[in-house]
């Protein structure tokens, strides 16, 4: 037959000459470009620069004025507590009672005194009459020692109470800061403020001074206290309200304990004093321990181990003893 006729060869163009980079042609570079070299803070370095360090500048002021403002409010709340840590350790110390004497000097005082409000007079006379027959005889003749600043602790108690404003943060350290507390009380006669009329629990709570125990145990006599002063003898959610409002007033409840977040978060955070009620919330809210189950309470019948965890609750933190962990 006759020859195959050769197969024609290609012959390349100058395009494929050229050797491709990223799709060919002059737009290489352009396509070889990575999402992020298009940004632009990469192709501004000098403002990116800036911006960071005046959003850590922001930052930093914005905590600055919120620590501020926390720190203003826990003044106010230290200047409406009339005792120091280190004095309820001496009037603890000084007196040494147990609190099992604690929890009978309480219910003999209220078979006597009834559950009424009363003048702290009349009830310190009650109460030193009561003590005579728990104390050693040389110290029949002093009941209570240090008793000076039980005394001012009540006073505490008969000074004007803050009212919180949930709409307006600067209420409270308007009002508290700036105005010495002292000035509730003068100007009013003495005679006319002892015969003020005070909560039997709140003296009751101001008497848990003098008791020198284990905070368990402490906390224990605080549960007598409110079983022997609840009509049906039935703890209640009511009658927590009522203690931690009195260890509030009486100053057993560190002052930072007591300063919440407000609403108000812009421009910085602001901070206000709590009362009972959202103290005892904040525990019920808490994490729990490691090895502790969260809070619980019965708002109807209250036990003594739900109070013992309440006073050592972060949020309540009684006398200070709550563990940090």
């Amino acid at each position: 037959g006759s020859p195959m006729a050769p197969q024609a060869i290609p012959i390349p163009t100058p395009e494929a000459e050229q050797p491709k980079v990223g799709g060919g042609g002059g737009g290489g570079k352009k396509q070889d470009e990575q999402w992020w070299q298009k940004l632009w803070f990469y192709n501004n370095p000098g403002y990116t620069f800036l911006g960071v360090i005046a959003s850590i500048a922001g930052m930093l002021i914005r905590s600055s004025y919120s620590v501020g403002d926390r720190n203003r409010v826990e003044e106010a709340i230290e200047a409406l507590t009339f005792v120091e840590p280190d004095e309820i350790a001496e009037i603890c110390k000084a007196n040494n009672m147990n609190a099992n004497v604690y929890a009978a000097v309480v219910r003999d005082a209220v078979e006597t005194l009834g559950t009424d409000d009363v003048a702290y007079p009349d009830f310190i006379l009650i109460v030193n009459k009561l003590l005579r027959d728990h104390v050693k005889p040389e110290r029949r003749s002093q009941p209570i020692r240090a008793a000076h600043i039980l005394d001012r602790v009540v006073l505490s108690a008969l000074a004007p109470r803050p009212t919180v404003d949930p709409d307006d943060p600067d209420a409270f350290a308007a009002r508290f800061l700036e105005v010495p507390s002292w000035d509730g009380l003068i100007g009013v006669k003495g005679a006319e403020i002892l015969q003020q009329k005070l909560p039997l629990r709140t003296l009751l709570t101001a008497l848990s001074l003098i008791v020198d125990s284990n905070i368990l145990l402490t906390s224990d006599a605080l549960f007598e206290m409110l079983k022997a002063t609840s009509p049906d003898g039935v703890v209640r959610m009511a009658d927590l309200v009522d203690l931690v409002d009195a260890l509030q007033i009486t100053g057993q409840l560190p002052c930072y304990v007591q300063v919440v977040r407000h609403t108000e978060w812009l421009p910085f955070q602001r901070y206000r004093g709590a009362d009972a009620r959202e103290l005892i919330g904040l525990a019920l809210r808490e994490k729990p321990r490691k090895g502790e189950k969260p809070l619980e309470i019965t708002a109807e019948n209250v036990t003594k181990d739900q109070l013992r965890a309440l006073l050592l609750a972060k949020s309540v933190c009684y006398l200070g003893q709550c563990p940090r962990v």
